[in-house]
């Protein structure tokens, strides 16, 4: 299997986006089951949090069929999640350090982990302000295979974790060998058949 990690922080149009939509959806249905909360619903689900948080929001995973002429191979991919400070003291603007990772996971067997990315670079967020990461996580695996990517972010001050939140990707753009696509959504990367 291959790995590939985002580059360094930066702030992006894109995530600010994501993290207004995330904000937005909260705003309404906190703490609901099953997708009230940011980034849940659509894109993945939360699989736990604890701690102080900033929002956050991940976008929606990628999955390509490759094949380099003996054999096949699936890409599992995802930009960064979009991210904002966490509110760690009452009125204060707090700017904290966020960083993520991310999990391949066996959607066929009961999600077990099957590699991890590296830590991405840290990125400073301020309280209220959405930031994300440049570049993209991507996996590849076998081409019968069937994954979800799981990420972790964790938000830190002063040297010290302050919170964190983890999310299963479930909505998937899928992509074939001639870069057809995307088809789908799938809710998580395999390769349907007649693609």
């Amino acid at each position: 299997m291959t790995i590939t990690t985002a580059k360094t922080a930066v702030l992006s149009t894109f995530g600010a986006l994501l993290l207004a939509a995330a904000l937005a959806a909260s705003a309404g249905a906190q703490g609901s089951p099953g997708g009230g909360s940011p980034g849940g619903g659509a894109q993945g689900d939360i699989l736990g949090q604890g701690g102080k948080r900033g929002a956050s929001a991940i976008p929606r995973g990628a999955c390509k069929y490759g094949n380099n002429g003996l054999n096949g191979f699936l890409r599992t991919s995802a930009v960064p999640p979009a991210v904002s400070g966490a509110n760690v003291r009452r009125r204060a603007g707090d700017v904290t350090r966020a960083r993520y990772r991310a999990y391949l996971v066996d959607a066929s067997q009961g999600h077990a982990t099957l590699e991890v990315s590296g830590w991405s670079g840290w990125l400073r967020v301020r309280e209220g302000r959405g930031s994300t990461w440049q570049g993209e996580t991507a996996f590849s695996g076998g081409w019968r295979g069937n994954y979800r990517m799981d990420v972790r972010i964790e938000w830190w001050r002063s040297g010290r974790l302050v919170g964190w939140r983890a999310y299963r990707i479930t909505t998937y753009n899928y992509f074939d060998q001639y870069n057809r696509g995307p088809y789908g959504p799938l809710s998580s990367c395999y390769k349907p058949q007649g693609y």
